[in-house]
């Protein structure tokens, strides 16, 4: 299970963090950043269907 994070001012969902602190997973909203701010971005993708192991970058 997640919680959402929103922005006070416009509502915008800004990050997600787990509800259980021993989870290692947070997530954020890259639609929110400057673009040029994504240019060197590292990607990292997870099997959320059941191993959670990431599959490829």
């Amino acid at each position: 299970m997640i919680r959402f994070h929103h922005c006070r001012t416009c509502g915008c969902v800004t990050h997600f963090s787990p509800v259980d602190p021993a989870r290692d997973r947070m997530g954020i909203n890259a639609r929110m950043l400057d673009p040029p701010a994504l240019a060197d971005a590292r990607l990292r993708h997870v099997d959320g269907a059941g191993s959670e192991s990431y599959i490829g970058e």
